[in-house]
């Protein structure tokens, strides 16, 4: 297991002060539970997969009521193709 918090201070010790994650989901969900999520880009597609076993896209502690919900701030939408993409930054 990494600390996530070491790794990126010992990124911006070597000047590196951005870095784009796709991880899968308890990687996301280790991201947003330790606050270190500062913009998000999500690509929705127009596919559905899922089921009892299914990851989900965003793992971690997780959040159990809409009212706790992470909200994003300065929101854009992009289409590519029959993709959409939503970008965002995380309000704390």
């Amino acid at each position: 297991e990494i600390n996530l918090k070491d790794l990126l201070k010992k990124l911006a010790k070597d000047q590196i002060s951005s870095i784009l994650v796709e991880g899968g989901g308890t990687l996301i969900g280790s991201l947003f539970d330790e606050k270190l999520v500062d913009k998000i880009m999500f690509f929705i597609s127009p596919k559905i997969i899922g089921g009892k076993e299914a990851t989900s896209s965003v793992m971690g502690k997780g959040i159990a009521r809409i009212e706790q919900a992470i909200k994003l701030r300065d929101i854009k939408l992009r289409r590519f193709g029959e993709d959409f993409l939503i970008e965002g930054y995380p309000i704390n």
